[in-house]
């Protein structure tokens, strides 16, 4: 639900502007007949937008109307060859309010960038409003990670990763049966928001023990699949934010930086809880060093790489800085909705943000 932007022209330019300055935005991504695939920055795009007139709609409809528009534009995907991989509608409903659906491909945009998107788009209408029309300055350039990334060791990711999935064959199993193949995957998901006292508890373990909260979860979600699967040696993936604390200005570029690698559990009835989870935690820091790593390279890296894929869940930890705040007059964005998917079976997505912490589980 979008406030106090009542120019749709306006917002029109503001989402075009931004559109401009980040090259991850107007990329497409070429393959065929190519020995590697490429993405390719377009120098001009034009960002796909309707704008739809539901002023005179009922109004005990309208929620129905908003998510099968919603479904639908779910449905439609992308041509990866085509830039932007991106488009938006915007829906005039009564009483002058306005509704935004943003529709995105992953491969373009983390959920780092899309903050940092949305708030440029909202400062840019303001200054449009207010009759500014300065050029905007070049955004930090996402062809700078990319150089970064070529300049990593390799060789050093790659016995790191032979010692810690050393022994791990084939994939944890979830315990709930087959994982269907062929056919598209049907996703639905469930959310679970845990009360305060249960938010409280576990930041004051967290901090008494001296252990991140991203930690703690993971730690419940090892023991939680070493329960389903019966294996005291589980691997699950974990999603990292990928951007270098060393590459200058990270936090302010566009683009796409997660990465998704293993984290394995050893889970012996005989262990403390406290020195376990401190292993966990000691094991990731070490993986921080390596996030750069392809996974399809780490899953190479292991005694039986054609027992593919690693592992069938993932645990992401939604740790986003929070947005600057944005001036007077500026539009402000109101009851957002997420919908996201993965390609795993089954994801667990932890929205850490105060007062209470959220799990949405999204399964085939």
């Amino acid at each position: 639900d979008l406030h106090n932007a009542p120019d749709d022209a306006l917002l029109q330019r503001a989402w075009q502007d931004i559109t401009n300055r980040h090259p991850a935005l107007r990329t497409a991504f070429l393959w065929d007949g190519l020995d590697k695939p490429l993405q390719v920055v377009r120098l001009k795009v034009t960002l796909p937008w309707q704008i739809l007139d539901w002023s005179d709609r009922p109004a005990n409809d309208l929620d129905m109307m908003l998510e099968e528009l919603a479904r639908d534009e779910r449905r439609v995907g992308f041509d990866l060859a085509q830039a932007p991989l991106m488009r938006l509608i915007l829906i005039n409903l009564p009483g002058e309010r306005h509704h935004l659906i943003w529709t995105f491909h992953h491969i373009v945009l983390d959920g780092w960038s899309m903050q940092q998107v949305l708030y440029e788009v909202l400062e840019r209408y303001a200054a449009l409003a207010s009759g500014e029309e300065t050029p905007l300055p070049a955004a930090p350039a996402y062809r700078d990670y990319v150089a970064w990334l070529q300049k990593q060791d390799f060789a050093a990711a790659e016995r790191y990763w032979r010692r810690i999935l050393a022994g791990f064959s084939g994939v944890t199993p979830l315990g709930i049966g087959d994982v269907p193949k062929g056919g598209d995957p049907v996703y639905a998901a469930v959310r679970r928001e845990l009360t305060g006292q249960e938010t409280v508890g576990l930041q004051a373990f967290a901090r008494a023990n001296r252990l991140t909260l991203n930690t703690v979860l993971q730690g419940a979600w090892a023991l939680l699949l070493s329960r389903y699967s019966g294996e005291q040696d589980v691997v699950f993936g974990a999603t990292l934010s990928g951007r270098p604390f060393d590459l200058p200005e990270v936090e302010r570029t566009v683009g796409l930086f997660i990465n998704t690698l293993p984290v394995r559990a050893l889970i012996a009835s005989e262990q403390h809880l406290l020195p376990w989870l401190q292993s966990l935690q000691d094991q990731q820091l070490e993986t921080n060093l390596y996030e750069f790593s392809p996974l399809v390279k780490v899953q190479g890296w292991r005694d039986e790489p054609e027992a593919s894929p690693l592992f069938e869940s993932i645990l992401v930890f939604e740790n986003y800085p929070p947005p600057p705040d944005v001036g007077p007059g500026t539009p402000s964005l109101q009851n957002r909705q997420f919908y996201e998917l993965s390609n795993y079976p089954l994801a667990l997505l932890v929205l850490p943000g105060s007062p209470r912490i959220t799990l949405l589980a999204i399964y085939d």
